[in-house]
């Protein structure tokens, strides 16, 4: 999948998503890791379309509210 980018195309995404029968069955954290103002989370997700991990980078806006910066999903082989 191509890169998706800003706030509309990711919520265009995942609207495309569950409109074409996308079910998340469950979404497990793993692993989170903070060095100052970034930190990466690692979840497992469990859905329709099987297992995948995925990995979030995740920054701290000055006023203290984490936001993803970026993402990234694979299914393991």
């Amino acid at each position: 999948m191509a890169p998706v980018r800003g706030r509309d195309a990711i919520v265009g995404l995942h609207r495309e998503l569950l409109e074409g029968g996308y079910k998340l069955d469950s979404m497990e954290t793993e692993e989170i890791r903070i060095s100052g103002d970034l930190a990466y989370v690692r979840q497992t997700i469990t859905s329709s379309d099987g297992t995948s991990i995925a990995m979030l980078i995740m920054r701290r806006e000055p006023n203290g509210e984490w936001l993803v910066h970026a993402e990234a999903e694979v299914s393991p082989s």
